[in-house]
């Protein structure tokens, strides 16, 4: 995958090769401002007034990449079908979160959903039992 890095100090365009194997990748880089595509299955999907967050797991981890779909680029629509258990790719750009939960996020600009959930793929809220 090509990725365009732009060095804010120098103004300078960097063109370089990434190689990203899942989610788990994403989680430990200290890149930001890549373009990166990733897939998976959704966990949580919450929607405000102009903005959605979507959850995602590729199974290279336990831990979740947030995706950040700005319902301008996203039609609120479509994002009425990605529920938990869906099977999406989104491709955009990993940057700085604003959050403390989490790092890193997906700033979408387009998503792909390949499956919506059924009985035998959908992924359930896991409950602690203590």
């Amino acid at each position: 995958m090509k990725i365009r890095i732009i060095d804010l100090l120098k103004t300078t365009t960097y063109n370089i090769n990434v190689s990203v194997n899942g989610i788990i990748d994403l989680l430990k880089t200290t890149t930001y401002n890549i373009n990166v595509s990733v897939n998976g299955w959704v966990r949580t999907h919450r929607q405000s007034k102009n903005i959605s967050f979507i959850a995602i797991n590729d199974g290279s981890t336990v831990h979740n990449l947030q995706i950040v779909a700005e319902h301008e680029k996203i039609k609120k629509d479509f994002l009425k079908l990605v529920t938990t258990g869906s099977a999406i790719r989104v491709d955009g750009m990993f940057a700085l979160s604003t959050g403390n939960q989490q790092h890193g996020e997906i700033i979408a600009q387009n998503i792909v959903l390949y499956a919506l959930p059924t009985h035998r793929n959908i992924l359930y809220k896991r409950k602690n039992t203590r």
